[in-house]
């Protein structure tokens, strides 16, 4: 699978030191790490907000390189704190974004906005604000779409709906999706995790071949999900063979 995005910060402040991370394309990867770990930093300098040299590539290409117009299309980053809109409506705002209506229109059902489309965007909740902000970020990206501490707005139930639908944007859009998070819970069905801490990629992988790892996720602070830590120690212990992730299967073949 082709290469999309290549971070290789060599250095930057104290936050990174060799620190790098290769996201593939038409796939959804998620980066954790401890707080204060910069993650959201990482966000602004692949955002462009934060000027570094020659240290991240898209398509082969340095992103200092491209113009800004052509930045945009390429990339997209939902950062919440930088949340801002041009229009009074949902709908109003859509119309105004640049991009091909039959992609608008399709997202808008995918996503199952039609029932907020005319509210006023004064009168949305942060958690439709930042869902609103994401696909706006779909419609106007050809390629890459990146979201900031996704999961401190939606609960795991939302975020696995959210999931399927970027999986489907991928199938019909060829896009790429990277994620920031603390809640480990949230990422075990995506394509690929790094996990960051004091600068650098500690590791990387599968997700359930990540979060298997828990004597370092322990280490760096992070906590394991649930039935993935129930499960690792039942393996330590020889009560089962793999990883389960659902708590009637456990208890059945616990129960056999």
């Amino acid at each position: 699978m082709d290469t999309l995005l290549e971070i290789n910060i060599s250095k930057y402040n104290e936050l990174f030191n060799n620190l790098k991370i290769n996201i593939k394309k038409n796939t959804i990867s998620a980066i954790s790490g401890p707080n204060n770990c910069g993650k959201t930093t990482l966000i602004k300098i692949i955002d462009r907000l934060i000027k570094t040299e020659n240290e991240i590539i898209i398509n082969d290409k340095y992103i200092e390189e491209y113009s800004n117009e052509e930045y945009s299309s390429l990339v997209q980053s939902v950062i919440p704190e930088y949340i801002s809109f041009h229009e009074n409506t949902l709908k109003e705002e859509l119309l105004y974004i640049d991009s091909e209506e039959e992609k608008i229109y399709y997202l808008i059902k995918l996503f199952k906005i039609g029932k907020i489309l005319n509210k006023n965007i004064k009168n949305l909740n942060t958690k439709e604000l930042v869902l609103f902000q994401i696909i706006k970020a779909i419609s106007k990206s050809n390629n890459l779409v990146i979201i900031d501490n996704i999961d401190e707005y939606f609960t795991n139930e939302e975020l696995n709906k959210l999931y399927k639908n970027f999986y489907s944007c991928i199938d019909k859009y060829n896009m790429t999706f990277v994620i920031t998070c603390i809640n480990l819970d949230s990422v075990v069905l995506l394509d690929e995790l790094f996990i960051i801490d004091k600068g650098k990629t500690k590791i990387y992988g599968r997700p359930l071949e990540v979060l298997e790892k828990d004597n370092v996720l322990n280490k760096i602070g992070l906590e394991l999900p649930f039935m993935i830590d129930l499960s690792v120690k039942l393996r330590d212990y020889d009560l089962i063979k793999e990883i389960e992730l659902s708590k009637e299967k456990l208890i059945e073949i616990l129960w056999n």
